[in-house]
C-alpha cells in the first residue's frame, strides 16, 4: 500500500504519484510535445518537476517502458520510441567542449599535430569536472578530430582524418571562397579533388560536389 507521501490526490480520489508521472509523460507525447525520438528530461529534473524521490521517477518509467512507450540507454537517458526514431536531444556538456574544440581545429586555431589544451586547462575553462573534460576528448578522438599520445598529451589531426560529411565539405568550400582563401583549385572543385582534399570516399565527394552546385553557382 502507498503511503500518503506517495499519492496525490485527483478527482477520482488518491493517484500514486509515478502513476501521475506516467500520464504526464502520455500526455506529452500524445500532444506531440515529446515527439519520437526525442530524450525525455533527466531523472533529477523529473524529481524536481514532480516533487517525486527518485525511486518513484524509477518506477514510472519502468511502467513506460513495460508498456513499449519510451526506451533507455545505460548511461545515456531514456528516449519516446520507437527505437528506431532518430534521437532528438540537448548535446551534453562534454558534447559541447568537443564540438569548440573541433570548430578550433577546423579553423586552424589548433594546426595538425598541435597539442590541444591539456585536461587541467579544459576544466578551469568550462568549469567542469575532470570526467566531463575526459569524455570530450574521448569523443574528439573517436570522431577523428584528435589523438593521444600517452604522457604526453591530445593532438589535432591532419585535415584528410577530419571526420567530413557532404554538408561539411560544401560548407568548408564555400566558407573558403568567399573569405578569399584559395583552396588548391581554381572555382568549385571536382569529385576527384574532393576526394584528395578531404580524404573522403566517392560517394560523400559526388554528394558535396552536388551541393556546391546547388549552393555556390554565384561563387563560381
Amino acid at each position: 500500500m502507498y503511503s500518503a507521501a506517495m499519492t496525490k490526490r485527483g478527482p477520482r480520489g488518491p493517484v500514486p504519484i509515478y502513476r501521475m508521472i506516467v500520464n504526464a509523460i502520455k500526455d506529452d507525447i500524445a500532444t506531440g510535445r515529446l515527439k519520437p525520438g526525442q530524450a525525455l528530461p533527466t531523472e533529477a529534473e523529473m524529481c524536481t518537476t514532480h516533487e517525486a524521490s527518485r525511486l518513484t521517477v524509477r518506477r514510472a518509467l519502468e511502467v513506460l517502458r513495460e508498456a513499449d512507450v519510451i526506451y533507455t540507454i545505460r548511461a545515456d537517458g531514456s528516449y519516446v520510441g520507437p527505437r528506431d526514431a532518430p534521437q532528438i536531444r540537448e548535446p551534453r556538456e562534454f558534447e559541447k567542449i568537443a564540438a569548440d574544440l573541433a570548430v578550433s581545429i577546423k579553423r586552424g586555431v589548433y594546426g595538425p599535430d598541435q597539442v590541444l589544451p591539456s585536461q587541467l586547462e579544459l576544466i578551469e575553462e568550462y568549469g567542469v569536472a575532470k570526467k566531463t573534460v575526459s569524455a570530450a576528448v574521448a569523443l574528439l578522438r573517436e570522431q577523428g578530430w584528435a589523438y593521444t599520445v600517452p604522457a604526453i598529451g591530445t593532438f589535432a589531426t591532419h585535415r584528410d582524418k577530419w571526420p567530413w560529411t557532404s554538408q561539411q565539405i560544401a560548407a568548408d568550400v564555400i566558407e573558403r571562397i568567399e573569405s578569399g582563401r584559395s583552396g588548391p583549385y581554381e572555382g568549385l572543385p571536382s569529385e576527384s579533388e574532393v576526394m584528395e582534399e578531404y580524404g573522403v570516399g566517392s560517394e560523400t565527394a559526388s554528394a558535396a560536389v552536388a551541393l556546391l552546385l546547388e549552393q555556390g553557382r554565384s561563387l563560381v
